[in-house]
């Protein structure tokens, strides 16, 4: 009798053992792949909202800094010496002079007129704001006032002096800008006579995309989500503060901190940022 107790042990022993080994295993899988799919979850929603936010973000970044320049083509510095470098030109009928006599002519200095006063205000606007450079031209697309050396004296021929012409406003695709040395992109605004309505001139402000960074910082309790801003190449060009990939560039601080430059009224013209797209990672701690 005891011996058949011990052999129906050893049988139960030998079925059940398997069998419940087995049904750990299957509830350990099971209960794995419902927090994985509840973390994969939680991750898409985390990831969806910080990307909605840095669009957001972003979309309103360019929209203030075209109204910056919409703005800064009203003040009466700016007006007034673009109409009086376009009078200036006709007077020497430069209006009337191939493109490459002219840049010939002034290739030690890229400048119509020698009023430092406007060139003088233009560095001040730009190290006190998001540009890494600006400068306006007369009626004609010569330029009459620059913060910065720039590599043509004619605008006239360039697509985005001619849209801006047309138009009022520009906003070119995000490039690598070789004299601002920074990825960028170029905003334009007309330069209206205040009583007539007629162009005077154009006026462009080339944005430094790198602060964009600043813009993107990410909130603490998704500090383990990099947002990142890839131009039409794939180029990153800006990433939130909590990026470690290596390969962001690192934003350089601004002295107006989160202050916008100028006043903001909304901006003139349709935006096309399409040129930007968003690209969102989850950052592995690495």
């Amino acid at each position: 009798m005891a011996s058949r107790s011990v052999d129906l042990r050893r049988r139960t022993l030998f079925v059940g053992a398997p069998v419940a080994i087995l049904t750990v295993t299957a509830a350990a899988f099971v209960a794995n792949r419902i927090a994985s799919q509840e973390f994969e979850r939680t991750t898409n929603r985390a990831i969806s909202t910080a990307a909605r936010r840095a669009a957001a973000s972003v979309d309103l970044f360019l929209r203030e800094r075209q109204a910056s320049v919409a703005l800064l083509a009203t003040t009466p510095t700016v007006v007034d010496h673009a109409r009086a470098a376009g009078n200036q030109a006709q007077v020497m009928g430069l209006d009337r002079t191939p493109t490459a006599e002219l840049e010939a002519q002034y290739e030690n200095g890229r400048v119509l007129g020698s009023d430092e006063r406007v060139n003088r205000f233009l560095e001040r606007v730009r190290d006190d704001s998001d540009f890494a450079e600006l400068f306006f031209t007369d009626r004609h697309g010569l330029i009459a006032a620059a913060s910065n050396p720039t590599s043509d004296f004619v605008q006239s021929d360039e697509a985005w002096w001619q849209r801006a012409l047309a138009s009022g406003s520009d906003q070119e695709a995000a490039e690598y800008d070789e004299s601002a040395g920074t990825e960028a992109v170029g905003l334009a605004a007309r330069i209206e006579d205040p009583v007539s309505g007629d162009p005077v001139g154009i006026l462009k402000a080339v944005l430094d995309l790198s602060r964009l960074s600043r813009v993107l910082a990410i909130p603490a309790d998704t500090s383990v989500i990099t947002v990142q801003v890839v131009d039409s190449a794939g180029r990153i060009v800006a990433a939130s503060l909590a990026c470690r990939c290596g390969r962001c560039r690192a934003a350089r601080p601004s002295r107006w901190g989160s202050r916008p430059p100028l006043p903001h009224f909304g901006s003139r013209g349709s935006q096309r940022n399409s040129s930007l797209r968003l690209r969102r990672t989850v950052d592995d701690g690495g």
